[in-house]
């Protein structure tokens, strides 16, 4: 992850706290350090169970988080993945970035 700008802990600590996230990792090429300079960043995220975001919410979400990172970033529910292979390849990928 050498190649891309990480936001401060505090600034991250905060969005997941804001946005009632209980984790937040990266995984894909940027977790693998094989990401380029227009590589975006792959983010899973668990929300609290009862976060009552809407997909218009999530949009919102990924804005911020792109400031933050400096990059395009794809956002992964990781309660909304139905293939088992791809599931299985993320959570292999992927490294936290942040825990409640």
């Amino acid at each position: 992850m050498d190649t891309i700008h990480l936001p401060s802990w505090e600034s991250l600590a905060g969005l997941c706290r804001r946005w009632r996230i209980l984790e937040l990792s990266v995984f894909g090429s940027v977790a693998r350090g094989s990401d380029r300079t227009d590589s975006d960043v792959d983010l899973l995220v668990t929300f609290d169970p009862d976060a009552p975001w809407s997909t218009l919410d999530l949009v919102d979400l990924r804005e911020e988080l792109a400031g933050l990172f400096g990059r395009d970033v794809d956002l992964v529910e990781e309660r909304a993945i139905r293939n088992p292979y791809r599931k299985a390849s993320i959570l292999r990928d992927k490294s936290v970035l942040y825990a409640a």
